[in-house]
């Protein structure tokens, strides 16, 4: 399983920085489209296709990664509305 978490993280590794260096859109589009990739990736593998790569493949796990991505790239626009993410201690 360690073994596992750290292919897929040296995967993205390899190409998140890519896509940075080539410009901002770039990695924008590179994020949205690993979440289009991961969604169409699961939904094949869990067709019967490989059942297990649902869960063990990178393309079909790179959307937690994209996600993480996104927040980074909006950060920035995030930090405006930090009332609405900040807990206020009751439910």
């Amino acid at each position: 399983m360690h073994l596992w978490s750290l292919s897929v993280e040296e995967q993205f590794y390899l190409v998140w920085p890519a896509a940075l260096a080539i410009s901002f859109l770039a990695a924008w589009r590179f994020a949205f489209g690993a979440l289009a990739v991961a969604l169409v990736a699961r939904f094949i593998f869990l067709q019967g296709v490989w059942p297990q790569g649902a869960m063990w493949s990178f393309p079909a796990v790179a959307d937690s990664l994209a996600a993480g991505c996104l927040l980074g790239l909006y950060q920035f626009k995030l930090d405006k509305h930090r009332s609405i993410f900040t807990w206020r201690g009751s439910l």
